[in-house]
């Protein structure tokens, strides 16, 4: 399980209970943990699948998003431009890619853009009539590590 010093961690079901889907990154950059342009993904940072099927970084609240991991011990995502989302079922994250302005147990959250050390993610906002991707179960405040408790409802 990952540590707290990692942005995202599956806290329940257990990490081999949960869906996990490897498919390649629409552009090969996003996966160079060195890239700036475009900004290279962080473990926990929300994706979407583009038109052509391959993970892209969220931008649309209307859809279906997932968590993108980091799955320890796999060293040839540059290689195989192959990056893994969880995509389901219905389990509890804490993640710090996440708009701090989330302090209110049970809202809901969905996709959109917050700043996780001084740069843009696609991560946790809040959601009102788009897509809903959970409830907040704790804050930050009081989970510690500076990290948000999600149940995420199933993607």
């Amino acid at each position: 399980m990952a540590s707290y010093d990692r942005q995202f961690e599956i806290v329940m079901p257990t990490f081999d209970r949960v869906m996990r889907m490897p498919v390649e990154v629409s552009d090969p950059l996003l996966v160079l943990p060195t890239s700036t342009s475009p900004l290279a993904l962080i473990d926990g940072e929300l994706l979407q699948f583009n038109a052509t099927g391959k993970w892209a970084r969220a931008t649309d609240a209307t859809i279906p998003s997932y968590f993108c991991i980091d799955e320890r011990g796999d060293t040839n995502v540059q290689a195989s431009k192959r990056l893994t989302c969880v995509v389901g079922p219905s389990m509890f994250i804490n993640t710090l890619v996440f708009d701090t302005a989330l302090t209110t147990l049970g809202a809901k959250v969905g996709q959109g853009t917050c700043t996780v050390s001084s740069l843009s993610r696609s991560g946790l906002v809040a959601a009102s009539t788009n897509f809903v991707l959970g409830y907040i179960v704790k804050t930050a405040a009081v989970n510690g590590g500076g990290r948000i408790q999600v149940h995420v409802t199933g993607l």
